[in-house]
């Protein structure tokens, strides 16, 4: 239960589609002027995000070693 509550959270925190936070890997996190983002190619339309980690993100993150499992 707590794998699906922690995909549910990365989701509210990222506002990732599904189909883009089952993509999502920890290289894709990098550093701008001292700030982390998330950065990415949307899968359905091939656009690229630029997404602001946040505290709870970056807890949520730190508790699953930078993974986010989902079934």
């Amino acid at each position: 239960l707590q794998v699906v509550k922690d995909f549910f959270l990365f989701q509210c925190y990222t506002g990732m589609s599904y189909v883009d936070a089952t993509q999502f890997n920890a290289n894709q996190i990098q550093t701008y002027k001292g700030k982390q983002f998330i950065v990415l190619q949307r899968k359905k339309s091939g656009t690229e995000s630029i997404i602001p980690v946040t505290p709870p993100l970056i807890r949520l993150l730190e508790r699953n070693n930078y993974t986010i499992r989902y079934y």
